[in-house]
């Protein structure tokens, strides 16, 4: 791992924000990984993403992709994703953030960061 993203890491957890929970269900929306791991996220655990603002919720700052689509009565699209590096498919989001992005397809994917494409 780079020295860069072990700064990363260790400020992450010196800040709490290594799980950012989801403000309905309270389920972690990122995964730091453990020290052994190669990299700053756990693989397959996060869901950490942008949608349009005018799909997030003001009254919160995380959410999982299920609580998300529970407040819209839908399923997310992959239209509903800012066109945001942080929404481009990897291999430390969940399977279900990936299908809700379109990965596979032949789509510009989007998805990963969970908050409003604002930044609020």
């Amino acid at each position: 791992m780079r020295e860069c993203d072990r700064e990363i890491k260790r400020w992450l957890l010196l800040r709490g924000a290594d799980r950012a929970p989801c403000a309905d269900c309270g389920a972690p929306t990122t995964v730091v990984a453990p020290d052994d791991v190669d990299d700053i996220w756990a693989p397959g655990a996060c869901e950490w993403y942008m949608v349009r603002d005018h799909l997030w919720p003001r009254d919160c700052e995380y959410l999982c992709v299920g609580c998300l689509e529970a407040r819209l009565g839908r399923e997310l699209r992959p239209a509903d994703f800012a066109s945001v590096p942080v929404n481009r498919p990897s291999p430390r989001m969940t399977p279900r953030l990936r299908n809700r992005l379109g990965a596979g397809r032949s789509h510009a994917g989007n998805g990963g960061m969970a908050r409003k494409a604002n930044g609020g």
